[in-house]
């Protein structure tokens, strides 16, 4: 072999290398790790994010339209300082279902095994914390960076009027269900949410809570409030409204699958995702809601808005996506 042709070769190589090092990165991730085909289309108005893990993710929150985070099983907890460009993971262990902010700085997640932790620097390190309990927490919710609640197995809720440093048991021990939501308009209102159709309020900021409302036998997964106006989804692929603080509630139609979680930026225009990839929106305050399917064949578990245009939804396999226009 001539050294001409040992040259030609050489550098035909090293071009080989260079173009494949220098291909753009798509940031698009392909559902159900099927590398063989492109990945099917997300619901209209939205794109995919790359995630970097394949873990399931259960909650997105972010507190400002760059910062943001995701948390999910397996010691996942991720975190993006550019709109969601780029996550990178926290090395936490723990199985997470929630996570929640009381301001840009300061926030919390929760998950299995009574496992909370508490971050005061916009995520950037995490502190432990415990209630004493190892039931699993499903939810978190901070009114002020001292007092917020958890909830989850066993008919458990814990209160904190310190930030997390303690944790008060301030459960209902008559209501032994599991609880997956909860949500508090200011330091006495609030409402918890769970299996079978049960709600549970409170006035007095969980010293005493009162059955509510049983509207459906099946489980509520997500409840949010504005005001007086709240809304909480269920495994009967429903949404129930309140207008009056939840004295009252009434159906409304919301598509034909189970929504995991909804979300409302004002009176009028919120969202929720489904266990089939679709995220459903109302402009109304719930009279109407538009159900935008996808084929990704993945369940949808959280999503976050920072304003009217911006969201985030996450689900299985490391999913994320994200919309600028609404979702429209």
């Amino acid at each position: 072999m001539s050294f001409t042709y040992i040259k030609i070769l050489i550098i035909l190589f090293l071009l080989f290398f260079i173009f494949n090092g220098c291909k753009e990165d798509t940031g698009i991730i392909t559902p159900n790790n099927n590398i063989n085909n492109p990945p099917p289309d997300p619901p209209q108005g939205w794109f995919y994010q790359s995630s970097g893990t394949d873990n399931v993710l259960r909650a997105v929150y972010f507190t400002d339209e760059l910062t943001g985070f995701a948390v999910g099983y397996k010691n996942t907890v991720i975190r993006t300082t550019n709109g969601g460009e780029n996550w990178y993971n926290i090395n936490l262990t723990g199985n997470f279902e929630s996570i929640c902010f009381a301001d840009n700085n300061t926030g919390w997640i929760c998950g299995r095994g009574g496992t909370i932790f508490k971050t005061i620097n916009n995520g950037v390190t995490w502190d432990e914390q415990s209630t004493g309990s190892a039931q699993h927490l499903h939810s978190v919710f901070f009114i002020t960076k001292s007092n917020g609640y958890v909830c989850g197995d066993a008919g458990r809720i814990f209160r904190t009027d310190d930030g997390g440093s303690s944790w008060n048991d301030c459960s209902n021990n008559n209501i032994l269900i599991s609880y997956y939501t909860i949500w508090f308009l200011n330091k006495n209102t609030g409402w918890a949410a769970g299996d079978f159709g049960v709600m549970i309020s409170t006035t007095d900021g969980g010293n005493n809570w009162y059955m509510q409302t049983n509207l459906s036998n099946q489980n509520f997964l997500s409840i949010y409030f504005i005001n007086g106006n709240g809304w909480v989804s269920s495994t009967s692929n429903s949404i129930y409204m309140t207008t009056d603080c939840g004295f009252s509630w009434f159906w409304q139609a919301a598509g034909d699958n189970l929504i995991e979680d909804i979300y409302f930026i004002n009176e009028h225009t919120g969202w929720g995702v489904s266990d089939n990839s679709s995220v459903i929106k109302t402009t109304n305050g719930g009279l109407n809601w538009t159900v935008n399917t996808s084929e990704m064949n993945l369940n949808l578990y959280s999503v976050y808005f920072i304003n009217q245009y911006t969201g985030w939804a996450v689900g299985d396999s490391g999913l994320i996506i994200k919309t600028t226009n609404g979702g429209n």
